[in-house]
């Protein structure tokens, strides 16, 4: 739909989207309700439930009630002012997903049996899932409406790339108060060109990065030297592969799933340490830099973020959402290589995690909601 807006050029080619998004966004966001209803099991009293699943929850309604006050797009002025309605619904949830990441703790102590983790890694999944779609949906809308553009592009990986090591060194050297592991970065072809999104690329490389630098300075703590971290991209013939090596020691082999868990004890201490650091007074670039997610000015705010270093489910959440994939091999005593296939293909639909037994948690006749009825022409 976009590139027949992009074709166009007239402003009356946006009424067509925004009729469609006035009628698949509430859908979405119902969904979005009912999974994070379903994240903690019926037995879980109403004063041991996490407040924040609530209070977000909460606020997704709030959201689909002013989506249906709002009339449907029939003329291009009418689209331009549902148009100004995503741009607040689009704030609502960069907060809403901040609050969200900020009470993984209390999540995490609800979800400490095997079984139950792994429902709630599975539901959380697909609810971020599900929530990156919808600012996907609404992203392209307003780039298309302000910058007459779509969030896809043409672009050259090598220079994302090293645009997300640059902050990545960055956030580690305020994180830690010293200086940043050197990055070597090895690319044969980097005048490659593939079709992503730009601020997704950035941040899942990002995330790659910063958890090898995290590992490093906390593995050589008390050394004056620290070991390199290694960056490599190679073009394949399907994909362009990324891979991050450190020698920050490895994980432990029965460890190294919870490493992908949301409600990981390490995942929820590294973000309480960001917490923290607002706390005591850093300043909001710095904190931005830590928690990219909370960036206000990027599309980076469609995903959660739990900390620096810490960030891997989100970001490999990205990853698969977009038909590629993040791997991790650990070998204890050594350290890490991840892997990222950043999937060529550019007509990749979403991909979400497979339901397994979690659809059975949501009752979606439940919360779908009837289409607002056609209004006439004012």
């Amino acid at each position: 739909m976009g590139r027949e807006v992009l074709t166009s050029k007239s402003d009356t080619a946006l009424v067509k989207p925004a009729q469609f998004l006035h009628r698949e966004l509430p859908v979405r966001m119902t969904q979005s309700v009912a999974l994070l209803d379903a994240v903690l099991p019926q037995t879980v009293s109403e004063r041991a439930r996490p407040s924040v699943l609530d209070s977000v929850a909460q606020q997704y309604v709030r959201d689909i009630q002013m989506l249906a006050e709002t009339p449907l797009p029939t003329s291009v002025a009418r689209a331009g002012a549902f148009t100004d309605t995503l741009r607040t619904l689009r704030e609502r949830h960069r907060h809403s997903m901040l609050a969200l990441s900020q009470g993984m703790q209390e999540l995490s102590s609800l979800s400490r049996a095997e079984q139950q983790a792994r429902r709630t890694q599975q539901l959380l999944n697909r609810f971020f899932s599900a929530h990156l779609g919808t600012h996907m949906l609404i992203g392209d809308h307003l780039a298309l409406r302000d910058h007459g553009r779509t969030l896809v592009d043409v672009l050259r990986p090598y220079d994302v790339a090293q645009q997300a090591i640059q902050d990545a060194r960055q956030a580690c050297s305020i994180f830690f108060g010293r200086d940043a592991p050197e990055v070597r970065f090895v690319a044969p072809e980097p005048a490659v060109e593939t079709t992503f999104i730009t601020e997704h690329l950035r941040r899942i490389i990002y995330e790659m990065v910063t958890f090898a630098l995290r590992s490093t300075v906390e593995r050589h703590a008390a050394a004056t030297h620290l070991p390199a971290i290694r960056v490599v991209m190679v073009n394949g013939d399907e994909d362009v592969i990324f891979k991050v090596s450190d020698e920050a020691g490895g994980t432990p082999a029965r460890h190294v799933e919870r490493l992908w868990w949301y409600t990981a004890d390490d995942v929820v201490r590294a973000h309480a340490s960001t917490v923290s650091a607002a706390a005591t007074g850093s300043t909001t670039s710095e904190l931005r830099s830590l928690c990219p997610f909370a960036m206000p000015t990027a599309e980076l705010a469609s995903m959660p973020g739990f900390g620096f270093g810490r960030g891997l489910p989100a970001a490999r959440l990205a990853a698969r959402y977009f038909g590629g994939d993040l791997d991790l091999i650990s070998m204890e005593g050594h350290g890490t290589d991840l892997y990222f296939h950043l999937a060529r293909a550019d007509t990749q639909l979403e991909n979400f995690p497979p339901s397994a037994d979690v659809a059975d948690a949501v009752d979606r006749n439940h919360w779908v909601i009837p289409p607002p009825a056609l209004e006439a022409e004012a």
